[in-house]
């Protein structure tokens, strides 16, 4: 993070703690006047490709993961997740006050769980370098075991400048892959839960791959283990999975509707800094400082929205990107203009009357649709793209996680090639809402952006969506 970034982020920190002090009359906030005071845009909801919905015990566990910071053995779990060899895996092990572990619950020497075409082994993903780092917010607190410590993407993460790498944290509700004596030796089949005091000695040697969102007491609670390391001494004691599901494999009604507050803003900050010196009137002495583990990290309900329409333009643009994300056609065909639906454009510039346009109808059960369509022509051979909805949407609509986009903007472009945008001449009165990567290869100069532009038309108190435009670079 550059550090005009990060003085604008604690300038604007600051002020939302002196706004909420000013607004209330009252001492600096806590962390519940804090969160009271967030807006919508402060939350990031789950992406139901990356979230494991764990049922053991009777009860679910919902758990995030971070492809970002362990791509290879994310990847690995969610094969074994689609193999289906958590199904007849066990929790195995409960140490108290350390960690709460699951996987192929066969001894030693017995026949193990296959792994159809999961991998057996993968090098260790104990940290990445700096240039993989997603924007990073710094404590200034000092940390016995890292040179400096901070948040990112919702989680905790530790960096050291001088090697130039980066590495998750053994916080209290982090998943690891655990292993055996080798560096590569862990594959994701045997996973655990930290349900103690940070082992932060655990940093740099394991991979961590997640944190546990909702459901922790379904682990935390299980009895422990009296053998050594806390592992059960009879199968007896194991707790059965029953299952475990990516939430894209799941309905819609029955995905998690969670959100986790994102840590790249000011009210982040501000949450910050109301949890190092507290002002609650208890408090006889506040430290003015605290420990990377220290701070808490909130997930929140979405309560069921009646209808998706209505609210700010802003609110209506997070719940479209993120139905889109999800392929959660109900609310699409919901969020759709009833008359005029929606226009579909590969490259930037809207044809009418030749882009492929689907109705509030047609949207609502295309999770079905299997009609080859022609959208257009591809750029730079002018091949026709004769697609499913389905190859379209992987392809032309949702081809990157546009819901996590590096930038966005309303009502000005920001990809910027060499196509004309004429959204506003065919959507007068829209308001018109861009995701964008400006890049992933660094070799390519750029030259790779991406971009994603809904199309809102307003409709009294409502807002419909009318237009899903993705733009690239073009020949």
């Amino acid at each position: 993070m550059s550090r005009r970034l990060a003085a604008a982020i604690l300038l604007s920190a600051a002020w939302t703690v002196v706004r909420l002090a000013a607004e209330q009359d009252a001492p600096p906030p806590t962390m519940a006047t804090v969160l009271e005071a967030s807006t919508a845009t402060d939350w990031q909801p789950l992406d139901p490709a990356n979230t494991l919905h764990m049922n053991v015990g009777g009860g679910e566990v919902v758990i995030r993961l971070a492809p970002e910071l362990a791509p290879a053995h994310v990847a690995n779990i969610k094969a074994l997740v689609a193999e289906r060899f958590f199904d007849g895996a066990a929790v195995t092990r409960s140490q108290e006050n350390y960690v709460v572990q699951w996987g192929d619950p066969a001894p030693e020497g017995e026949p193990r769980l296959p792994l159809g075409a999961a991998k057996r082994s993968l090098a260790p993903e104990f940290d990445r370098p700096l240039t993989d780092a997603p924007p990073l917010v710094l404590l200034k607190d000092p940390d016995p075991y890292a040179d400096q410590t901070g948040f990112a993407l919702g989680l905790p993460i530790a960096r050291d400048p001088t090697a130039g790498r980066i590495w998750l944290i053994h916080c209290y509700g982090m998943v690891g892959v655990g292993r055996d004596v080798a560096p590569d030796s862990g594959n994701g089949s045997e996973l655990y839960v930290v349900i103690g005091h940070a082992p932060r000695h655990l940093d740099r040697n394991v991979t961590l791959v997640g944190r546990v969102v909702r459901g922790m007491e379904h682990l935390s609670t299980l009895p422990r283990g009296t053998g050594r390391l806390g592992f059960y001494e009879r199968s007896e004691e194991h707790a059965p999975i029953e299952s475990i599901r990516l939430g894209s494999e799941l309905p819609a009604a029955e995905r998690a509707r969670l959100e986790y507050l994102r840590t790249d803003t000011p009210t982040f900050e501000a949450l910050i800094a109301a949890r190092r010196t507290r002002t609650e009137s208890w408090f006889a002495r506040p430290t003015g400082r605290i420990g990377v583990c220290n701070v808490p990290l909130p997930v929140r309900s979405t309560p069921p929205i009646s209808d998706p329409t209505v609210g700010s333009v802003e609110e209506v643009a997070a719940r479209a990107v993120a139905a889109i994300r999800d392929r959660d056609f109900e609310t699409l065909g919901r969020l759709a203009d009833p008359t005029r639906g929606v226009t579909f454009t590969a490259y930037g510039y809207v044809r009418p009357g030749h882009d492929v346009k689907l109705t509030a109808q047609q949207l609502a059960v295309a999770a079905s649709d299997r009609t080859v369509r022609r959208w257009g022509e591809l750029d730079g051979t002018g091949n026709p793209i004769e697609l499913t909805l389905e190859g379209y949407w992987e392809r032309f609509v949702y081809d990157v996680d546009f819901a996590a986009a590096a930038e966005s903007a309303w009502d000005r472009r920001l990809g910027q090639g060499n196509s004309l945008d004429n959204s506003s001449e065919v959507y007068p009165g829209a308001r018109v809402v861009e995701y964008h990567f400006p890049g992933f290869d660094p070799d390519l100069q750029g030259l790779d952006w991406r971009s994603l532009r809904l199309v809102l038309a307003p409709a009294g108190d409502r807002w419909h969506l009318v237009g899903v435009i993705h733009d690239q670079w073009t020949i």
